[in-house]
């Protein structure tokens, strides 16, 4: 399904989670904890093969609305690319049971199997989404600033001409930091210096072992909570993440969380559970 990125995890067994419109659906979860809501590749908005873009004329509705709420998006000389993730249903349908109703997962294969294939049935009711990624609108201090959007419009008969009646309820900025080592900027979703990239990504290397030896040397994306929670994603040496290898980040007091000695890798469980900390 486009759009959807499917999130491998084991705890007594394997489980997997659905990350799809920005939600994530939980196919197992009896053994599945929620990973990474928000940070499929919708959220840091890496090239990836995918849905379509956005049709010109949505595009321009888009940042006319996008540019009130915030002006200095106006010198953006475009976009890095922009995803369009099409709608369900008949319009109106937003008023209907069916408007509340997720989508459902279908279990393909035999019991016992160690491949798991599903069958993702979408809702009958789903409004169309776009995802909108900013070239850089400014620099400073060294860093490119730009900015993810996540819009939305009423569910509309395809076939009726742009543009729709857009509306955007989140837009995210973040920054590309070039780092010396490598070719390729680290989009950052957060504050971090770049002293404490370097280090995010020496200990991140580190933690991931003998994944260095085949081939992942960079760090591509790195997102930082204000309640002191952090990962960071790594690739390859072209900055490719095929499979996005992930070490996660916690600190230890949140006031502490500009010096790398406040930080320690955890595991995933513990990085979900904030009691674990």
């Amino acid at each position: 399904m486009p759009g959807a990125l499917l999130v491998f995890h084991r705890r007594r067994r394997i489980g997997f989670s659905l990350v799809y419109m920005g939600s994530i659906v939980v196919l197992n979860p009896r053994t599945a904890f929620i990973v990474l809501a928000a940070y499929s590749a919708m959220s840091f908005g890496e090239p990836a093969q995918g849905p379509p873009p956005v049709r010109e004329a949505d595009l321009l509705a888009i940042k006319g609305i996008l540019v009130k709420l915030h002006p200095a998006l106006a010198a953006s000389p475009g976009y890095r690319y922009t995803r369009f993730y099409p709608g369900a249903g008949k319009p109106g349908c937003e008023s209907t049971p069916d408007a509340k109703k997720r989508p459902k997962t279908q279990w393909l294969s035999a019991p016992g199997s160690s491949t798991r294939k599903i069958e993702i049935v979408p809702p009958k009711c789903q409004r169309p989404h776009a995802g909108v990624y900013f070239a850089p609108f400014r620099v400073s201090g060294g860093r490119q600033d730009g900015a993810f959007a996540h819009c939305h419009a009423p569910v509309t008969d395809p076939d009726t001409p742009p543009p729709w009646q857009w509306t955007c309820d989140r837009i995210e900025f973040r920054q590309y930091v070039q780092l010396e080592d490598q070719s390729c900027t680290v989009t950052l979703v957060g504050n971090l210096s770049d002293a404490m990239l370097r280090w995010f990504k020496e200990v991140g290397l580190a933690e991931l072992g003998d994944r260095t030896k085949r081939g992942t040397e960079t760090m591509i994306k790195v997102r930082v909570h204000s309640d002191g929670r952090a990962f960071a994603m790594f690739g390859d040496s072209h900055c490719r993440a095929d499979d996005s290898p992930t070490v996660f980040f916690l600190a230890d007091n949140v006031d502490n969380s500009k010096e790398h000695s406040g930080w320690r890798v955890v595991d995933m469980k513990q990085w979900m559970e904030p009691e674990a900390r």
